[in-house]
Order: C-alpha cells, then sequence, then structure tokens
C-alpha cells in the first residue's frame, strides 16, 4: 500500500510539472517563430529549439523525472534568450526598445527557477536545476543588465531623465551577479600548480576567472572589490561582456 501511494505521489508530481511546463514551451515556441533579423548566432538558436523539441517529446511520454524536464527547459531558455541577447548587443541596445527587450529577457530567464517553485515540491531551486544551470542563468541576467548600463550610461540625455531607472538596473544586476558568485566552487590549487602570476592564482582559487567563447581571458570580477569587471590584456573590447562560465569543480 505504501508503495503504491509513493508511485500515485510521484505521478502526480510528474503530471503537476507537464502541467506547468506546458504554456511556457509554447511561449518558447513562439519566441522562435518570430523572424529574425541580422545578428545573433544560429547556433544556440539551433540548439535551443532541439532541446525543445525534445522536452515536447519527453512531456508526452510522461516518463521522466520532473527534475529532468525542469533541467531541459532550463537549457532551452539559456540557448535561446542567448541568440536574442546577442542581437541586442550587435544592435547596441536600441535606445527606444531595448530597456523593455532586456526586462523581457530577465523574467524568462527567472522562468526555470520560478517553475520548480510554483510546482510545490519542498526541494530548493539548486537542489533540483543543479549549481551550474542555476549559476549560468543568474549570471546571465547580471551580465545582460551590466551590458545594458555600459551601453546607456553613454546617452546623456536619456540617463538624465532615467537616473532612477538607471540604477535600479545597476542594482539589480550587481545582485544577480552576487548571487552567481554564491553558487561558484573553487579550484583546489596544490603545491604541484606553478603560476607565474600570483593575481590569477588567486582568482582561480577563487574561482572568479572568466574566459570568453574562444578560451582566451577576458573579465575577472572580484568578490573583494564588489562586482568589478576588468579587461584583460588582449580581450577584444566588444567581446569583453559576452563570456560563458568556466566551472572550476
Amino acid at each position: 500500500m505504501a508503495a503504491a501511494g509513493g508511485a500515485e505521489a510521484g505521478g502526480a508530481e510528474a503530471r503537476g510539472a507537464v502541467s506547468a511546463l506546458r504554456p511556457r514551451l509554447a511561449a518558447l515556441g513562439r519566441r522562435l517563430a518570430v523572424p529574425r533579423g541580422a545578428g545573433g548566432d544560429d547556433t544556440f538558436l539551433a540548439k535551443g529549439s532541439a532541446t525543445l523539441e525534445k522536452l515536447k517529446d519527453l512531456c508526452n511520454e510522461g516518463k521522466e523525472h520532473p527534475s529532468t524536464l525542469w533541467q531541459f527547459y532550463a537549457q532551452a531558455v539559456l540557448d535561446i534568450t542567448y541568440f536574442e541577447e546577442n542581437q541586442l548587443v550587435n544592435e547596441d541596445f536600441p535606445e527606444e526598445s531595448s530597456l523593455q527587450k532586456v526586462k523581457e529577457l530577465i523574467c524568462i530567464l527567472s522562468e526555470p527557477e520560478d517553475l520548480v517553485r510554483e510546482c510545490n515540491i519542498n526541494e530548493e531551486p539548486i537542489n533540483v536545476l543543479g549549481a551550474e544551470l542555476l549559476e549560468c542563468l543568474y549570471w546571465r541576467k547580471g551580465a545582460l543588465l551590466y551590458m545594458y548600463c555600459h551601453t546607456a550610461k553613454e546617452r546623456s540625455k536619456w540617463l538624465r531623465e532615467n537616473i532612477a531607472v538607471f540604477k535600479k538596473c545597476l542594482n539589480d544586476g550587481a545582485h544577480y551577479l552576487m548571487k552567481m558568485l554564491s553558487f561558484r566552487s573553487p579550484l583546489q590549487l596544490n603545491e604541484d600548480v606553478s603560476l607565474q602570476d600570483k593575481d590569477t592564482a588567486r582568482l582561480l582559487s577563487e574561482a572568479l576567472l572568466w574566459q570568453q567563447e574562444d578560451g582566451a581571458p577576458s573579465c575577472l570580477v572580484s568578490s573583494k572589490s564588489g562586482i568589478d569587471p576588468v579587461q584583460l590584456p588582449n580581450a577584444k573590447p566588444s567581446s569583453v561582456y559576452l563570456v560563458t562560465l568556466t566551472y572550476w569543480q
């Protein structure tokens, strides 16, 4: 009887997860259907589309554990929004429309964590999605706001008229980045590791060294001095903020 009751509870949990996912999958599908202009990276869009289709199939089969479905959903969100973020960057964050677009993307990047809480499974999102996915979601939200503010601060007229909005974006971005840092796992450096640059070694040990897509060091974030991205020599100015996480785990 106990086993039957557990199976029934598990089935109800799975059905609840699928029910909560379906409207979100439909929303992501509509984003994929929007005509695309120049810019962005079609590779990530294709990855997001493939993940979305796989997730739809898994929902229809009804055999996967909810945590697997949520993790696939988080990955689809990361890929599809990355494409859209690249478009914003390539278009230099259009003054008339970019703030609303940034807010929209922040909401979408929050959906995986919101989904877990909505399903009331008595588990923290980190135990369901995993530290790496949560780290990426918070990094992307913080970096997006930082990129937006980096561009908006050059628009003096807009800045004078919207200083409160600008400050809120900065504060929210810093919050997301600090939250992201709380998920980081430092690299344990032993005596066999030899690094001539002591600052690099310290940042590695604190899990605060970042890399670009091509593997070249691009940006450092120091927790001791607050959120203070510093461009490294030879890093491309246009891509200094378009960095991906390197996991030191």
